[in-house]
């Protein structure tokens, strides 16, 4: 079964504030083959905000408010970046081809 690519948390809001976090998680869905070379990239900020997913979730129980979280690690796709702009699909990091974006174009 896929991922779902975002979590929306709580279902219920009584808040006029909504958040978002484009950067929740470090998960590459299943599709994707992630080699040992890639592995260590997943632990770092370049994968994803640690505890931004705990930030958010916490914001949304103070305020009563709702947000949408991106359940996808940004070396697949940056939701946060404009989807013809750079950075969008990260080829590489710092010198190290990314072998599940290799052949993205």
């Amino acid at each position: 079964m896929p991922m779902k690519p975002v979590s929306i948390a709580p279902r219920s809001v009584r808040s006029p504030f909504f958040f978002t976090c484009e950067h929740a998680s470090n998960h590459v869905p299943e599709e994707f083959t992630v080699t040992e070379a890639d592995r260590p990239w997943l632990s770092t900020h370049w994968a994803w905000d640690p505890g931004a997913a705990q930030v958010t979730r916490a914001l949304c129980s103070y305020f009563g408010a709702g947000a949408v979280l991106a359940e996808a690690s940004r070396l697949i796709v940056d939701v946060n970046r404009k989807v013809d702009g750079p950075g969008f699909i990260r080829s590489e990091v710092e010198g190290h081809v990314l072998s599940f974006n290799r052949d993205v174009d």
